[in-house]
């Protein structure tokens, strides 16, 4: 597990090289979790206290309306970082749901934890600094699809940016996420295949 919390958290960390030492004192306040298809890891109204490192397995992050209906934010797959980070950068309820759509194992560090250990020391703070920023963009991206694309050309996009999981997604959440009906997806995906066979 130390071996792929490394790879996981390489993408973050500082150029300079982390002694081992640190990965493990990171590595030994983890603790594993078995999340099953369809239960959570976080519900919306909840106060947020930890995040996690996705092993093996698939969630997805949703906001629910005040009618009910779910709208997908997004996606994390195996070796991503998962978390209500609104929550707990600001200390108040979370907004999102993070459910399991696959059986899934994670390990789970409480968040109080995580910040201690960058304050500890200090070079990992350039790893929380590029996290933040991973996040803001992320969400960036999302709004501008949303705000600048067609139904179609977000839907090429999603195939491109989660080519590695889209086939693990049902069609229904990939509507969710593409803010269109299930209707609506069918078509383009049955244009999209029309077309490439002509």
């Amino acid at each position: 597990m130390r071996e792929r919390l490394k790879k996981m958290l390489a993408k973050w960390s500082p150029e300079t090289s982390i002694p081992d030492a640190e990965w493990n004192e990171l590595a030994d306040q983890l603790l594993r979790r078995d999340i099953a298809a369809g239960d959570y890891f976080e519900k919306a109204g909840n106060y947020s206290k930890e995040i996690c490192f996705v092993e093996r397995g698939l969630f997805r992050s949703f906001y629910n309306d005040n009618n009910g209906d779910e709208f997908i934010k997004n996606f994390t797959s195996e070796g991503k970082i998962l978390g209500s980070f609104a929550s707990l950068y600001t200390r108040k309820p979370s907004d999102i749901s993070i459910q399991a759509i696959e059986s899934s194992i994670v390990w789970v560090l409480e968040y109080a934890r995580f910040e201690a250990f960058f304050q500890k020391h200090p070079h990992w703070q350039t790893c929380g600094r590029i996290l933040a920023q991973q996040v803001y963009l992320e969400s960036e991206r999302k709004e501008h699809e949303l705000l600048v694309y067609d139904a179609g050309e977000r839907y090429e996009r999603f195939l491109k940016s989660h080519e590695a999981i889209s086939k693990r997604i049902h069609q229904y959440m990939i509507a969710m996420y593409l803010g269109i009906s299930p209707v609506s997806l069918s078509r383009i995906i049955n244009s999209t295949s029309r077309s490439a066979k002509s």
